[in-house]
C-alpha cells in the first residue's frame, strides 16, 4: 500500500538514513520528509541509522566541519526510537536479503521495520527497499 501525506497517516513512521539525509541538504524530497515526519509523533529506524548518516553527512560535506548540519542530525537522532540490530533483526535480514535479493543495510532496515506493530508509515528513498516494502505489507510513503 502507497499513499501520499495528505491522506490519514498512521501515528508512526519508520524512517531510514535515505529520507532523513534529505532533511540537510536542499533537495527536492526535503518538503515532503519534513511533512511526512511533522504528522507523526513517534519517528522510528534501525540502530543502522546513526552510523550511515554521520558517514553520509560526512562523505557530503567533504570532511567540511558544517556544525549546523550535524547539530540537526544529532537533534533528530535524539528523538527517534531506535529498533537494534540484534541477533533477531540479523536473522530477520537474511531471510528478506535471500528472498528479495537485496544488500545488507537495505535487508536491516527492512527487518528493523518489520518489528513494529502495524500501521506505520516506511519512509525510505532507497529504491532498492521500497518493491520489497510494498510486498511486504508496510504502508509506503509516495512523494509523487
Amino acid at each position: 500500500m502507497t499513499g501520499s501525506i495528505g491522506q490519514s497517516r498512521p501515528n508512526t513512521v519508520f524512517v531510514d538514513s535515505s529520507a532523513l539525509m534529505c532533511r540537510y541538504f536542499a533537495d527536492r524530497r526535503r518538503r515532503f520528509v519534513f511533512e511526512a515526519l511533522d504528522s507523526a509523533s513517534r519517528w522510528v529506524t534501525s540502530s543502522l541509522t546513526r552510523p550511515e548518516l554521520m558517514l553520509s553527512l560526512n562523505q557530503a560535506l567533504e570532511g567540511r566541519l558544517d556544525n549546523s548540519a550535524f547539530d540537526a542530525m544529532n537533534r533528530d537522532l535524539s528523538r527517534i526510537w531506535e529498533i537494534p540490530v540484534d541477533r533477531t533483526c540479523l536473522s530477520r535480514a537474511s531471510e528478506i536479503g535471500i528472498r528479495y535479493g537485496l544488500a545488507l543495510n537495505a535487508s536491516l532496515h527492512l527487518a528493523a521495520a518489520s518489528r513494529l506493530p502495524e500501521p506505520f508509515l516506511f519512509l525510505s528513498f532507497d529504491q532498492q527497499q521500497l518493491p520489497a516494502a510494498i510486498d511486504m505489507g508496510f504502508d509506503v510513503a509516495d512523494p509523487h
